[in-house]
């Protein structure tokens, strides 16, 4: 039976469950901030400041199964005064071992089920384009709402699509408005997307002009987590 807890403190064993799994998924291919092959102390130095965060706006789950740790997930809630409703989920991470067993939808919605908890009604995350990630969060009911071209390399160093994912449970009349009220035309759509309302928009910045040496990732979001959208004045 899987075990879904939420990790406030380092203990040995936590902490070398998480180290074997980020070393599973990252030199299994998975781009998730590292290079392959990653070493057991990167990955160590990595927890050691997660734990260190932690208590703030940072939050960690932990899946097991008889004892073993076989996946997690984090949820970063934003700190700015103007973002209050947004929290971003980082690093859902599923041992290649344990894999296809509804793990991944057990920690998201332990991790949503919280950021409802604390007012977040907006959820954002970034995916490498063509992932195995990207059928679970589209199974999950998240959205795509745009991609960047060389937002990060991959584990390997080479650079690669990625996506960045916006998901809404409940249909919204404000997703994929521009600022005059308007749905944006097909050729926006890839560069320019707005979120919750008019007020916020998002832009991948993808134009062929661009020189960041980053790679293309999806983004998507998960709108409507509350029964209430925040009220905020028109411009």
């Amino acid at each position: 039976m899987v075990t879904i807890r939420q990790v406030t403190s380092a203990d040995q064993t936590t902490v070398t469950g998480l180290c074997e799994l980020l070393l599973d998924a990252v030199n299994g291919g998975a781009s998730v901030g590292f290079l392959a092959p990653l070493s057991q102390q990167t990955a160590r130095e990595y927890w050691d400041n997660v734990f260190r965060s932690l208590g703030g706006n940072l939050y960690l789950w932990a899946a097991q199964v008889d004892g073993r740790l076989i996946g997690s997930v984090q949820l970063e809630a934003s700190s700015k005064q103007n973002a209050r409703h947004r929290a971003e989920i980082q690093k859902l991470l599923v041992h290649s071992a344990n894999r296809g067993q509804g793990i991944s939808t057990q920690l998201m919605s332990v991790a949503e089920g919280f950021a409802r908890s604390i007012d977040r009604t907006l959820l954002v995350l970034d995916t490498q384009a063509g992932s195995v990630a990207e059928p679970v969060y589209k199974h999950l009911g998240w959205q795509k709402v745009g991609e960047i071209p060389y937002y990060a390399a991959s584990q390997t160093g080479s650079f690669m699509k990625r996506r960045t994912t916006t998901s809404w449970p409940r249909p919204s009349p404000f997703i994929e408005r521009m600022s005059n009220g308007r749905r944006p035309s097909a050729a926006a759509q890839g560069t320019r997307w707005a979120a919750q309302d008019k007020n916020e928009t998002f832009e991948t910045h993808a134009s062929a002009t661009t020189r960041h040496r980053f790679c293309v990732h999806y983004g998507w979001c998960k709108s409507g987590m509350a029964d209430n959208f925040p009220q905020r004045g028109a411009r």
